[in-house]
């Protein structure tokens, strides 16, 4: 073996050739930063500010949308219909191109799609569990039916035996144009040193081009729903800003309350939409759910 290696070493110098060897997993020296690098946020603007190699760029955030997701929940004996629709704001500045909900049990809806529009199953570990996907219609000869700014688009529907609960939608951003005689992004991050390119793939996070939406949704199969289950979501609830009106209630009653303590308490917590549908369907849940 050891003159294996001497053969290998001689015959890659006579190459002209650099090995490393490495002799355990994650053991490589840390890229050294280049005279001149730089990569930082802006914190007005939240760009990316890229100096490297010669090169000055701004990556800015592509996650210019506005969206406004709208829903109703209804309830057919053990069935669940959630109907949504979607809108982007009439200012925002680019447009919405697809999106997607968080779904652990994606096998158990059933998915309906509007005219223009398409729906889809991801495997829930093969994309953080957004794993419902609506996205519209085209191909590389069709200009897709994309949501610009002031548009709106529905029903979306979704049929399932799952209990409702709080999840979250993620929306998409279509990218920006561009002009034909700037660089992409791709062709300046190549100009780039190791280091500043590392750098920027670190902060140049996918949350740059989307945004969440929290909604209510096919949750949890009937059969893994409890009152534990129960004080969770409440618990989850008071920490969104969703729900700031009501934190202290609902964190309240998610550490103490029986079941017939939230049958009569949460109801008149609801003040808008959201609130009504999430506060229903967990009232829907304590019907069928034991001590």
């Amino acid at each position: 073996m050891r003159d294996f290696l001497l053969l290998f070493l001689l015959s890659c110098t006579l190459a002209g050739q650099t090995v490393t060897i490495r002799t355990k997993k994650g053991d490589s020296p840390p890229l050294e930063k280049q005279p001149g690098d730089s990569v930082e946020i802006d914190p007005v603007t939240q760009d990316i500010l890229v100096a490297s190699n010669g090169m000055n760029f701004r990556l800015p955030p592509e996650n210019l949308i506005q969206p406004v997701l709208t829903g109703e929940v209804a309830r057919a004996e053990h069935l669940f219909t959630y109907t949504y629709s979607l809108a982007n704001g009439a200012r925002a500045g680019q447009s919405i191109h697809h999106f997607a909900f968080e779904c652990r049990y994606p096998e158990d809806i059933v998915l309906t799609a509007p005219t223009g529009w398409h729906s889809r199953k991801i495997p829930p570990e093969v994309n953080h569990f957004r794993s419902l996907a609506f996205g519209p219609d085209g191909d590389d000869n069709q200009v897709p039916l994309i949501l610009a700014g002031g548009k709106s688009a529905g029903p979306f529907r979704m049929t399932s035996s799952l209990n409702p609960g709080l999840v979250r939608a993620v929306v998409y951003a279509l990218p920006l144009d561009r002009p034909s005689t700037e660089l992409s992004k791709g062709e300046k991050l190549r100009f780039l040193s190791p280091w500043a390119y590392q750098k920027v793939t670190e902060l140049d996070t996918t949350d740059r081009t989307l945004k969440y939406v929290l909604t209510v949704g096919p949750k949890i199969p009937p059969d893994h729903d409890s009152l534990s289950a129960i004080r969770m979501e409440l618990a989850y609830a008071s920490g969104q800003p969703e729900f700031a009106a009501m934190s202290a209630q609902l964190g309240a009653l998610a550490r103490s309350s029986t079941k017939e303590q939230l049958q009569t308490q949460l109801k008149p917590l609801a003040k808008d939409a959201l609130q009504s549908n999430f506060i229903q369907a967990l009232l829907w849940r304590l019907e069928t759910v034991k001590e």
